[in-house]
């Protein structure tokens, strides 16, 4: 029986980089990302729970052909990265981009 108390979490595709965030400290990077919405990409879905969304989000990773879409992509830790699909999860209201704001140096 599912409890209703558990939080609705958001599972999507997203394609991920970093960001430039500033001089501070030799230079700061923080992760950047876009919904992916098209026929290539499954629907994002809602499930109630940590262990629910973690099922669909490795259901996903199995199901879509990743090593096909990011081939020829530098990951997200490269300064050559273009974007990169990967599976995300969010609690709450699905974003259409992640961060919405930038963060601060602290």
């Amino acid at each position: 029986m599912r409890r209703l108390d558990k939080p609705i979490i958001a599972v999507a595709v997203y394609e991920c980089d970093k960001a430039f965030g500033g001089p501070e400290e030799g230079g700061w990077w923080y992760d950047t990302g876009v919904l992916c919405i098209g026929k290539q990409f499954p629907l994002p879905v809602f499930v109630r729970g940590e262990k629910e969304a973690r099922t669909k989000a490795e259901y996903m990773k199995k199901h879509i052909e990743f090593r096909k879409l990011n081939e020829g992509r530098y990951e997200p830790g490269s300064v050559l990265c273009e974007g990169y699909y990967e599976v995300r999860t969010f609690e709450g209201e699905l974003p259409k981009y992640f961060p919405e704001t930038k963060p601060r140096y602290e």
